[in-house]
């Protein structure tokens, strides 16, 4: 089998994606910098961040928050619609 495709090597491929997804990583992290910049310096006395601070943030939170939608859909289970059962007993 060839290491070839269309005149790239399959290293220079994997190196392209690993640079695309670290420059999509940066491009959404920076509105997280850019309001974390303009409001909490100014609003709590915190210092400004830098854009990999902002990848971790980002990390962090989507760590912590990421995943609610099943959460939320797991706590409607069981529960119908009209059902005359008290939320508090059951």
């Amino acid at each position: 089998m060839s290491d070839k495709f269309d005149g790239f090597t399959i290293f220079t491929w994997i190196c392209a994606g690993i640079m695309f997804m670290l420059v999509g990583i940066c491009i959404l992290s920076l509105p997280l910098m850019l309001l974390w910049n303009w409001l909490m310096p100014y609003l709590f006395g915190l210092p400004t961040i830098d854009i990999f601070q902002a990848v971790g943030i980002g990390a962090l939170s989507h760590i912590l928050f990421g995943n609610t939608n099943s959460i939320i859909s797991q706590s409607g289970k069981g529960h119908k619609k009209g059902s005359k059962k008290s939320l508090l007993f059951d």
